[in-house]
């Protein structure tokens, strides 16, 4: 049985139980409305909570079922640690950025620097993705959901 597996499983199945029973109930407003049945916000949120403690579940079980005991843990290159700190950061800028900028000019900029910054130098790559993607994102969720993403408070 390996430890680590076995201790993530763990976290993660109480982190679902966190979601499902305290985050999601009190932190999502619904609003019952008896003649129209429609989902209700807290819908999708419930159901990720639920996949996440399925699948903790499973990857507790199959610590128990594995027959391979702790492996000892490679030592992680400084490049690795390098790409997951500008991530994490540019996601941070991108999130306070949407805040001021709104989603179509801070998704495109967050999105092209992800992708320049991972190898893809080719602009006739890098740009088209960089730009519809967010745009067919934005025209979707109002279309099909009439969900407004954040539009910044600059407009």
């Amino acid at each position: 049985m390996r430890k680590a597996d076995f201790i993530t499983g763990a976290f993660l199945f109480a982190l679902s139980l966190l979601f499902y029973f305290y985050l999601i109930p009190v932190h999502i407003v619904t609003f019952v409305d008896e003649s129209n049945p429609t989902l209700r916000a807290d819908f999708l949120p419930r159901i990720f909570a639920f996949g996440l403690a399925l699948l903790s579940i499973l990857l507790i079980l199959n610590t128990w079922k594995s027959e391979e005991s702790d492996v000892e843990v490679k030592e992680t290159s400084l490049r690795a640690v390098y790409q997951v700190a500008v991530v994490g950061v540019a996601a941070c800028v991108y999130i306070f950025m949407q805040e001021v900028v709104g989603f179509l000019v801070s998704a495109p900029l967050f999105l092209g620097g992800l992708i320049y910054f991972f190898g893809t130098r080719e602009w006739r790559r890098l740009l088209p993705v960089a730009i519809l993607f967010p745009v067919v994102l934005n025209y979707f969720f109002w279309y099909s959901f009439q969900i407004l993403l954040p539009q910044g408070t600059l407009w």
